[in-house]
C-alpha cells in the first residue's frame, strides 16, 4: 500500500512539472509571438503587421469596437511608426489563451522625432490550431505626455 501511495504521489508531482513546463513553454511562445508582431511593425509596415497577427475576428477599439481586420484592409499605408514591447504576460493553465501588456508609441514619421502618441496596450490572444498565437482583442489608452 506504501509504496501504491508513493507511486501515485511520483505521478501528481511529475504532472505537475509537466504541467508547468508547458506553461512555460505556452507562455514563452505567447511572449516571442509579441515580440515578433512588434518587430514586423517597425521594419514591414504598421496594417501588415496587424493583418498578420490579428485573427479573423479580432475587435480593436477607435475609440468604439471595430473589426481589426477590416480596419488595416481598409488602411494598408498606415504612415508613422508603431512600437511597443511587453511588460507583462501571462497565459491560461489551458495554454490556449493569453494576454499581453506593455507601453506604446507612435511616431508620425522619423523615428527621430518626439513620438506623436503613447500609452498603454492590452492584448488578448487565442492559440489557434495549428498552433500560432492569434490577437482577438486589442485595447490601448493614450496619454498626454510620456509616462517616464
Amino acid at each position: 500500500m506504501r509504496i501504491h501511495t508513493y507511486f501515485i504521489g511520483f505521478i501528481l508531482v511529475f504532472s505537475a512539472c509537466v504541467h508547468d513546463q508547458n506553461r512555460e513553454s505556452d507562455l514563452a511562445s505567447l511572449v516571442a509571438s509579441e515580440r515578433a508582431f512588434s518587430h514586423m511593425s517597425e521594419n514591414e509596415g504598421i496594417s501588415k503587421a496587424f493583418l498578420t497577427y490579428f485573427s479573423v475576428e479580432a475587435i480593436t477599439f477607435r475609440p468604439n469596437p471595430v473589426e481589426a481586420r477590416r480596419r488595416y484592409e481598409e488602411n494598408p499605408d498606415i504612415p508613422g511608426l508603431l512600437t511597443w514591447h511587453p511588460v507583462f504576460a501571462e497565459v491560461s493553465s489551458a495554454g490556449d489563451l493569453g494576454y499581453t501588456t506593455g507601453p506604446y508609441e507612435f511616431r508620425n514619421q522619423s523615428p527621430a522625432k518626439e513620438p506623436s502618441s503613447v500609452g498603454h496596450y492590452v492584448s488578448l490572444w487565442k492559440k489557434q490550431t495549428d498552433g500560432v498565437w492569434r490577437v482577438v482583442l486589442d485595447v490601448g489608452n493614450v496619454y498626454d505626455e510620456p509616462w517616464i
